[in-house]
Parts: structure tokens; sequence; C-alpha cells
């Protein structure tokens, strides 16, 4: 199914949509007139009202939960019956010591301490202590919020809304097709269309604490907003078992928030829409950007890009004009990823591979595309430049030595440096994103032997293999090398590493389909199976560019071997961090954990075992 077709059909079974009913039809509800002694008692529990005859009231209205107020305009007031815990103090529904013009009240609200409040409408339960001007009037998600994706002038305008996944939203920075556009600009208008509405809304359960300034916005079920300076034009989606929190100081304009945010600690976020349990805090920046499933934003700067899934930037860095939807990478300290503006216009742009780690005090000048070189490391202090890598796994590093006749601006590359000497990372990547994901609403793959990867990969083998060798290749060698120059030592090494990644993935999938209850005879049988096969059908076509044992008996006997080596790969690169800190730090033994209590290294043991039985019944 199309994107667009999945976005219109989900959103039509949204929750958001009726809760926003739910509230308008609320700001419909007429009620009673209050009785003359209800006023008169009313006004002893030091209540006044421009003009009694504009409350309307629950036909069940109590009023000894309604105390010191000023109500200015209509307003509609239910009953007040149930008790709230805050803080392990308990506090009886109602009204108190607050301000409130045009707004609906629903049952079992608890409205304390509120400057102003004015149209707005709470659902039951709802709560709103301590507050300052909390207000609506302005009809929400009645204009689009467009952000320019890298280039800051525009070109790759994306239109967001509330609900918008991530794949739809990739598709939409790189779609220029008019008509498709179109229906995109149609369903979303009418989408908005159905979640407008003239008055601030706060969910069931919902609570605003602590917050000085909050105009048009709409809390969701449960959404927790404790102590941000400031909440405006915004959506926050919540529910009872997504828990959406925005906490001290932060400070949330014209964005959309989803299911298990969390900003705290001062985070800004402007203009941009946090997806599914991302995070922003200790002071983060986010302008005019998308942020990914599960991506933390500890600090710095993100402004005009895109960053998908599992992005970790928990350091004083930037990142500006970055269209990176595969995400799963790093942005060291000091990083400076935003090198967009040439002097005449910020118009440059950066396209990061999946797993890209940008390392401390890094620059990265732009244009750059690092699309085609998933999991490379740049290492610590690099400036690259301009330029197009596509090289998988690689690590981008200063010479070590000068180069005659070549400038000091161009730095080494190391192709499969990554999956030969850091095997490690990449396990542990693999373990950490399926262990955290909780995002709901969007499916990323989290495993490295995937085709796609390793169709990269193979076009890389093809990059590397050359007629003639050389000490030194440079770019008008070898294209994909960018602005970078390769050793033939590391050519060589580099084409072994590629050689054993496609060996071990596509072996592990024969693998797999063989024992998913295969019964060919051969291993040209076998391949041909998997051709038919949706799940394998990939992986069949890298087996007929590798060079396969003819029987599946050793097709399995060469994947155990190639499974058993790569674990010791794993664990070496785990050994050679270990060994070093020994040798530098004293202790370093005592408060770093040893290969055989590491978590992974155990679990990856473990698999092995298991390979082995699973093995040794297949054979039978």
């Amino acid at each position: 199914m199309d994107r667009l077709k999945e976005f219109t059909e989900r959103a039509s079974h949204s929750p958001l949509i009726p809760s926003i009913d739910e509230a308008k039809q609320t700001r419909e509800l007429k009620g009673r007139s209050l009785k003359d002694h209800e006023v008169k008692q009313l006004e002893k529990q030091q209540n006044r009202c421009q003009d009694w005859n504009q409350v309307r009231v629950h036909e069940n209205f109590e009023l000894n939960s309604i105390w010191n107020n000023q109500f200015l305009g209509s307003l509609y007031l239910g009953i007040f019956q149930d008790t709230h815990e805050l803080g392990g103090i308990k506090f009886p529904s109602g009204i108190s010591n607050s301000c409130l013009s045009d707004c609906m009240i629903s049952d079992n609200c608890l409205v304390k301490d509120v400057t102003l409040m004015s149209q707005v409408i709470m659902m039951p339960s709802a709560l709103m202590i301590n507050c300052g001007r909390v207000q609506g009037g302005e009809n929400l998600s009645a204009e689009a919020l467009i952000i320019s994706i890298g280039n800051e002038l525009g070109g790759r305008d994306l239109e967001c809304v509330a609900e918008l996944d991530l794949a739809l939203a990739t598709k939409l920075v790189f779609e220029h097709e008019v008509t498709y556009q179109q229906e995109v600009a149609e369903s979303f208008q009418s989408y908005r269309e159905k979640t407008q509405c003239a008055y601030s809304i706060a969910c069931s359960g919902s609570l605003l604490e602590n917050c000085p300034s909050a105009q048009s916005f709409y809390l969701g079920e449960c959404a927790q907003v404790r102590g941000a300076a400031q909440v405006a034009h915004s959506m926050v989606l919540s529910s009872a078992e997504e828990v959406t929190e925005i906490g001290a100081g932060v400070i949330l304009r014209d964005s959309y928030v989803q299911w298990g945010t969390h900003l705290d600690s001062q985070a800004v976020v402007e203009s941009s829409l946090m997806m599914e349990y991302s995070v922003a805090e200790n002071q983060a920046q986010v302008h005019s950007s998308l942020i990914g499933p599960n991506t933390h934003l500890g600090k710095g700067e993100v402004t005009s890009s895109l960053v998908g899934p599992f992005v970790g930037m928990h350091h004083q860095s930037l990142l500006i004009g970055a269209i990176w939807p595969e995400g799963k990478g790093n942005v060291g300290y000091g990083a400076n990823v935003g090198s967009n503006h040439s002097g005449k216009a910020p118009d440059q742009e950066l396209f990061p591979g999946e797993g890209t780690f940008f390392g401390l005090g890094s620059s990265i000048k732009f244009p750059a595309n690092y699309s085609e070189a998933p999991y490379s490391l740049i290492s610590t202090g690099v400036v690259t430049l301009p330029q197009k890598v596509s090289l998988p796994f690689s690590l981008i590093n200063a010479p070590t030595e000068p180069i005659s006749g070549l400038s000091a601006q161009i730095n080494e590359i190391m192709p499969g440096w990554m999956w030969s000497h850091n095997g490690y990372a990449l396990m542990r990547n693999e373990f950490k994103f399926a262990k955290r994901n909780k995002a709901r609403r969007n499916e990323f793959p989290t495993k490295l032997g995937r085709a796609e990867l390793m169709t990269l990969v193979l076009k890389a083998k093809a990059f590397l293999t050359v007629e003639t060798t050389k000490d030194i290749y440079l770019a008008q060698d070898i294209p994909a090398l960018g602005k970078n120059f390769l050793r033939e030592s590391w050519r060589v090494q580099a084409l072994e590493s590629y050689e054993t990644f496609l060996n071990y993935y596509a072996f592990k999938a024969l693998f797999s389909f063989l024992c998913s209850g295969s019964k060919e005879q051969t291993t040209t049988e076998v391949v041909q199976a998997m051709e038919s096969s949706i799940e394998f059908k990939p992986f069949a076509a890298i087996l007929h560019e590798l060079n396969c044992p003819e029987t599946i008996e050793l097709c399995a006997h060469y994947y155990f071997e190639l499974s058993r080596t790569r674990l010791e790969q794993v664990e070496g690169s785990r050994n050679r961090d270990h060994s070093r800190g020994t040798k530098i730090i004293a202790d370093y033994g005592a408060v770093h954990h040893s290969n055989e209590v590491d978590e992974l290294l155990m679990k990856a043991k473990q698999d092995q075992k298991e390979l082995e039985a699973r093995l040794a019944i297949w054979l039978k």
C-alpha cells in the first residue's frame, strides 16, 4: 500500500480526532442555571462573577468545591467529587484561587491557582495547577506546519501533521511529482480540518502545572506538563499507556509532540515534530526539524533536519541541514555537522548514512553524502571536505603521516574497518536498538544482515576491484573514496572484510531457509527455492554472486565456521579495549567488566551454542 494511503487509513481510526470531537461536544453542553441560594453561597465562598447568568452547571452540581475565584464570560462547570494525588498529597477536585473566562470545566477536574484561564476545554479529571495565562482563541491546526528540510531556503519543504510517520515523511522529502504532492496536500488538509479547534484542550487525566504561559494547545490523555516555560500553538499526543512528559523550563512552540516523548530541562522545540518516544533535554534546541522515534537529544542544536530513529546526540554539538532517515548514529561532543552556509545562502545539505558516527570535534563540510557508506565512523577532530563516499563500514581518519604530493586536507579512509576491527560496536548497536525500541507506529530495521545493506557492500566490492594496483588510491582512481586516499594494504583488507560480511549474512539466510523446512538436496536447488520466497529472494540474488559450496551440508558447516570466526572477531575487538585500558589505568580491570561477564558477549556465546545444537540436529 502507498505510504499516503497507509497514513490516511491509520488516521481514520486515530483516537485523536474523536477526542477533539468530544471536546467540541463538551463545548456545546448547556447545563442548568445556578439557583439563587447557590449564587449566594458561591459569593460567601469568595467567588466573584460579572454575570452569574452566564454560568451553567451540571445537574448535580455541588458548591463546596468552588472557592475564591473570579468568573468572566460564559462558563460550564461539572461535578467535583473525586480526589487527585500530587506529590503524595490528595487534593479534592474543584476550582480555587483562579480566574476563568469562557471555559468548559468537566467532571472531577482540578483547577488551582491559575492567574487566567480563557477559552479552554478541560475534559474529565484534567488538572491545571499554579499556572499563569492559559488560553485558547486561535484555531489550532488551522495552518500547515511546513519544515524546510536540508536546504533552508526550500526545495524539500515537508508539511507535517500531528500523526505523521517516518516512512511517509521520508518519501515526501524526496517526492517532487506534482500530482502526488497535490494528493498529499488534500489529505493533510482534510486531516487538519478534523483536528481544528478554536479552544485549547486538556484531555482526561492530563496535567498542566507550574506553567507561566500556555496558548492554543492540545494536551492528550494523561499528558504531563510540569514546569514548562511555555507551551504555545502545539499538540501533545499522549495516552494512559504512552504518557508524554514535558518538564522544567521547556519551551514548546508551533510543534507536534507524539506519544511517549520526553522533553525536559530547558529544551527548546520550535516548528518541529518530535516522533514517538523521542527525547530532548539539557537545553537541547530543535528548530524546524523532524526528530525520529527513540532518538535522544541530550544537548546541542538540530536545525532543518530529518533525523531518523535511535540517533544519539548527548553532548554539545551541531546538526544542521541533515537528511538522515535511517538514523541509528551518533553526533559526538563538539561535532560541527553544519557547514550548510556557503557564504551566499544556507542552502547546502548533508546525507549521513545509517549508523554514521560523527566523532568528537569533527567538522563536516557540505555538501556531503554518506548514504552509501552506512555504519562509518568519522574520527575525532577530523575535518572532511565536501564529498560523496560509497564504502560501508569505513573509518575516516586524519593521515598518520604526510603523503608526498597530497594535500593535508585529504583524509585517509579504511573501508570495512568497522566490520573487521570494531565488531563489538556493531553487535552492541543491533542488541541495543532491538532492546530499546518502543515505537508502535513506525517500523524500521535494526539488523545489519539486510539485503539493502548487502547490496551496498556488493557495490563497494566492485568499486574496490581494480585492474592495476597502486600504493595510494585517490578519487580519480576509485570515485567511491570521496576526498580521501586509500592505501593498497587497506584495499585488500576491505575486500576481505566485505567478502566476510556478505558470506556471513548470506549463509545465515540460507541456513535459516533450510531450517524452515526446505527439502531441496543441492545448494543450487536451495538458492532457486529461496527465489520463490518473498523473505529470502533478496538473499538468493546475493548468493548467486558468491562462491557457494556444492552441497547444503558443506554450506551449513561453512556458515557455522563463519559464525564462530565472527564471534572471535567481536570478542577480539573488545579484548583490545580491555588490554589497552589495563596498560594505562592501574585499576581498569576492577571497574570494567571482563569479557567473561559482558552481557552482550555472553548472549553471543549462548547464541553460538544454540546454533551449533541446531546444526547438529539439522545434519541428522
